[in-house]
């Protein structure tokens, strides 16, 4: 938590300071009275295994899905990898049409 004002004359209000765990730049600030974000529960293991399931349905089922970039590192950060890691796993880029360049 933090305190800001809009300008020397105005008191400081206190904020809750989050902070992205993938882009350190990345930091939003939410008033801690009368703020209207609504912010959901972290996904604890069961439900990120179950996401990780329904992830490698999606690229069965299509070789081009392109995922939700925040929702995989959701999941990969509850189960300990990359997420690069999580989409490799769950069968991102084995679609068998890929080709692998090569520079002459």
């Amino acid at each position: 938590m933090t305190k800001l004002s809009a300008d020397k004359n105005t008191p400081p209000v206190p904020y809750y300071v989050l902070k992205s765990y993938y882009n350190k730049n990345h930091v939003a600030y939410i008033p801690v009275e009368k703020h209207e974000v609504i912010l959901r529960d972290v996904i604890d293991a069961e439900e990120a295994a179950r996401a990780y399931e329904e992830l490698k349905k999606e690229y069965e089922s299509d070789t081009d899905y392109v995922p939700d970039e925040h929702r995989i590192g959701e999941i990969a950060f509850v189960m300990k990898m990359t997420p690069d890691e999580l989409k490799a796993g769950a069968g991102a880029g084995t679609g068998e049409d890929e080709t692998e360049d090569t520079a002459v």
